[in-house]
């Protein structure tokens, strides 16, 4: 949770949020794709072009303003992108040979430049998704991903975020990993006071801040750690000038959701309850069990996701956290599969909030820039698909897509009225083009998370909105639309 929540909400600095790559949202408010935007280069256009040819009709596609690369290409229904080649293919090699035909529309001239990510498929409805990591010389290019969506030996679409040739730096570096590993230690003792973190073995990377934020910026080489600290919640990523020795930019892995009240007290830090044991009477124990319980079994019946990982792997709740850098509000955080809950914070929205942090963290969301009101909407959809479906805490209609409200009794705000004044004396943005959607920082662009939760629940119940009829389909379907998008479409 947000430790910043009050201030924040009073100063009503809110920001700027872009709609992630979800068909849903596209049409709901109709931000529809530009076909053959004037940004592509010739080489782009004429890729894109090829792609029509086979297909056989018109492809959509959106492009990048500051490379003019290709950044999503859809076929329409029934003319997929045939790509030939042997029966019996695996999709691996279907996706290199259609990069070897149309590689260039996404700024890949060469298949020594992809480097395979994850594969998954076939789905329940026969796809595959095949994701690629963009590389020079052997060195991956961090965030520069392509994601390909086929089915059979057919491409349905493709998602891209790559750099040009010519913005690739040399990839031999002239400071040493020990002088990188100095200088990440140097800066977690500045930023936090931590002198025994743990540091990742550095790995080379070529880094552009401009992929996080789509903003014209130089790329360099740089060395990558992670830092962290097991009795904290510290997953801290750095990266390190790898010329120069600077720290080019760092970020925490350890997503926030918030509320409003203020307590105060101590962790032991021992082992309190564990799977199978009995009730202990202590409040923040047993609701910190029951409600990632619910949670769990949550994912696992609705989604068929076992656990935060989809391996098994345990739950891990630290309740009364009592870290006073971040315990100054009732906050709580989440990450890695571990959540830790200052006093007062244990409610079901926001249990289920926080391990969907470590869901998307698994999938491998980076929580900075315009991702952190993604993936805040995506935590809050979930946790308030939880809170409804698990028959505690208050159910009743007025507090249906009311956040947090079992905090102090009312919510912190209303995902199906988001522009609607409650206790914090502010309102959210419900549609991109709301007065309340700015442009800021990663905690401004945190409470434009409303406008994704606004989608889900107009979805889920239907109302009307913008000059449009929204006929619900009812919250099972409307979860399973989201968990599909976050688990396989955001990158």
């Amino acid at each position: 949770m947000k430790e910043k929540w009050v201030d924040m909400i009073r100063s009503q600095r809110l920001a700027y949020w872009t709609v992630p790559s979800l068909f849903v949202l596209a049409m709901l408010f109709a931000f529809p794709l530009v076909p053959h935007a004037q940004t592509a280069t010739k080489s782009v256009e004429a890729a894109v072009y090829a792609m029509e040819l086979a297909s056989g009709a018109p492809v959509e596609a959106t492009f990048s303003p500051i490379t003019g690369l290709a950044t999503f290409v859809a076929t329409k229904v029934g003319h997929p992108i045939p790509v030939p080649g042997p029966d019996g293919d695996s999709p691996e090699k279907i996706c290199l040979a259609f990069f070897a035909s149309y590689g260039a529309a996404f700024g890949i001239s060469d298949n020594s430049q992809l480097q395979l990510n994850r594969l998954r498929g076939p789905d329940e409805v026969g796809m595959h998704h095949v994701r690629f990591q963009q590389s020079h010389n052997g060195v991956p290019v961090r965030a520069a991903e392509l994601t390909v969506h086929l089915r059979g030996t057919s491409v349905i679409t493709v998602q891209a975020n790559t750099l040009l040739q010519k913005d690739l730096v040399d990839t031999i570096p002239s400071l040493t990993p020990a002088g990188a590993t100095h200088s990440a230690q140097n800066l977690i003792v500045e930023k936090f006071g931590i002198t025994d973190a743990a540091l990742s073995t550095p790995s080379l990377e070529i880094f552009n801040i401009g992929i996080f934020n789509r903003t014209r910026t130089p790329t360099q080489l740089a060395w990558f750690i992670e830092a962290t600290k097991p009795d904290l919640p510290l997953q801290e990523l750095i990266w390190v000038d790898a010329q120069t020795g600077d720290i080019l930019h760092h970020f925490s892995k350890i997503a926030d959701a918030l509320t409003r009240s203020i307590y105060l007290n101590q962790t032991t830090g021992t082992l309190a309850r564990s799977e199978g044991q009995a009730a202990t009477g202590d409040r923040e124990v047993d609701l910190a069990y029951d409600y990632s319980g619910d949670t769990y079994y949550y994912f696992l019946n609705h989604h068929g996701r076992d656990s935060w990982d989809n391996k098994g792997s345990p739950l891990i709740s630290v309740v009364r956290y009592a870290n006073p850098q971040f315990c100054s509000e009732a906050n709580a955080h989440g990450g890695g599969g571990t959540a830790w809950y200052c006093e007062g914070s244990i409610v079901d929205d926001i249990v289920g909030h926080e391990i969907t942090h470590s869901i998307l963290g698994f999938e491998g969301v980076s929580y900075v820039g315009e991702t952190v009101p993604i993936s805040e909407g995506y935590c809050w959809i979930f946790g308030e698909t939880i809170d409804l479906t698990n028959s505690r805490g208050n159910d009743s209609p007025e507090m249906r897509w009311k956040g947090a409200e079992d905090i102090m009794g009312t919510p912190g705000f209303d995902m199906m009225n988001p522009t609607d004044v409650w206790q914090s004396k502010a309102s959210f943005p419900g549609k991109v083009s709301d007065p309340e959607t700015g442009c800021g920082n990663d905690d401004t662009n945190y409470f434009n998370f409303t406008i994704l939760t606004h989608t889900y629940a107009l979805m889920s119940d239907g109302g009307i909105y913008n000059g449009y009829t929204i006929s619900g389909i009812g919250l099972d379907k409307a979860a399973k639309i989201h968990y599909r998008s976050m688990t396989t479409y955001l990158s």
